[in-house]
């Protein structure tokens, strides 16, 4: 199963990320821009996991979020990681109560690796929504695009509130990846 675990987001935000990729479509990259339908803030993406470790996952996932609390969050200005000279991913920030957010990340991220033996992550969790992949990385649309990004760097977008988070299962296909909801586990 390919599984991760993320937090679900209200109409609001799903509305402005719409806005925010109809606004930088006019830089002309080739960019694969995400459905605001399926939009999410990854806490942890676990790629292929053996269905026998599901058990496994859904109690670490019952202990990493319990006690934890709602998050007070907002969308943030627009990025790219790695850099502007070589944009591969087009995403918006999390603000708010980031700190806790990380925190969150952090104890799904160890309690998967103590529950499963999954890798822990090796990079710092840097809250954001993914709106769009880059699919060349080169040429004056890309620097057009960068252009684009940078001018919505300071945009602020709606508060929302993170009450739970998701357990999905990913089905990659022609299309574009399924995902499918397995579990929710409240932030109470």
């Amino acid at each position: 199963m390919r599984l991760f675990v993320a937090l679900e987001l209200p109409a609001a935000v799903k509305d402005h990320a719409r806005a925010v990729i109809d606004r930088l479509r006019g830089a002309g990259a080739d960019v694969k821009w995400l459905d605001a339908a399926t939009m999410h803030v990854t806490l942890k993406f676990m790629g292929e996991v053996d269905q026998a470790l599901l058990g496994d996952v859904r109690r670490a996932l019952a202990g990493a979020t319990a006690g934890f609390g709602p998050l007070e969050l907002r969308v943030g200005g627009c990025g790219v990681f790695p850099s502007p000279r070589r944009p591969n991913v087009v995403w918006l920030g999390i603000d708010g109560q980031a700190q806790r957010l990380a925190a969150l990340a952090g104890r799904v991220d160890q309690a998967l690796a103590q529950a499963t033996g999954l890798p822990r992550e090796k990079r710092p969790f840097t809250p954001h929504l993914t709106i769009g992949r880059v699919r060349q990385g080169r040429g004056s649309a890309q620097e057009a695009l960068s252009l684009a990004v940078g001018a919505l760097a300071e945009l602020s977008g709606p508060a929302f509130q993170a009450r739970a988070a998701r357990l999905v299962q990913s089905t990659l296909t022609p299309r574009g990846a399924i995902h499918k909801p397995i579990d929710e586990y409240p932030l109470a």
